[in-house]
């Protein structure tokens, strides 16, 4: 079956950079990581420069990058494409390992821009935690549907790399469902 989703953006505008219109988009709630809903400079694209990773989730894992590269933004309410998801594609496949590891991987991506650009933190901080923390609910979603321990000790030294207090350490015991907790409560002895 064949279906158009539509993403509706709420705002509108020219913005100074990538990252402007990114905190933009994300305070109304209208920002996606598709990789399909943006146009970028191909220049900006190759060997040393922007690229796609090998994972499931590779829209999520290079966002924050492209906003990043990008200088002058404009954002649009005209549709430059028509995406059509096709049954069986990755979008509509069962959940399965690929996907989980892509996301986690996908976090880990995303916060290893926000460690190395030290010229995000004094005006993007608040933004970039909630794309964290984000994609780290999407992870945990997957492991607990998959039933899957989480990577709970690689994500937390991640956040504290950062400077970010990790929101997973509040959450563990109403997120997990009880295998997890039991798991996690076994390993620690």
């Amino acid at each position: 079956s064949e279906f158009s989703p539509d993403y509706n953006r709420e705002i509108v505008g020219n913005f100074s950079s990538g990252m402007e219109a990114f905190s933009a988009l994300l305070e109304m709630d209208s920002f996606e990581p598709h990789a399909y809903m943006y146009v970028s400079r191909r220049c900006k694209w190759g060997p040393g420069k922007l690229k796609f990773p090998p994972i499931i989730h590779e829209d999520e894992a290079v966002i924050l990058n492209v906003c990043v590269a990008a200088s002058g933004t404009v954002v649009l309410a005209d549709k430059l494409y028509r995406r059509t998801i096709r049954a069986n594609s990755i979008v509509t496949s069962p959940l399965g390992t690929r996907s989980m590891n892509g996301a986690f991987k996908a976090f880990i991506a995303t916060a290893e821009v926000w460690r190395s650009r030290r010229d995000l933190r004094p005006t993007y901080p608040r933004q970039v935690r909630r794309r964290l923390n984000t994609l780290l609910e999407m992870y945990l979603d997957k492991c607990i549907q998959l039933q899957v321990f989480p990577k709970v000790f690689s994500v937390v030294p991640a956040y504290a790399r950062l400077r970010l207090r990790p929101p997973i350490m509040a959450m563990v015991p109403s997120i997990l469902p009880s295998w997890a907790i039991r798991f996690i409560r076994k390993k620690k002895g």
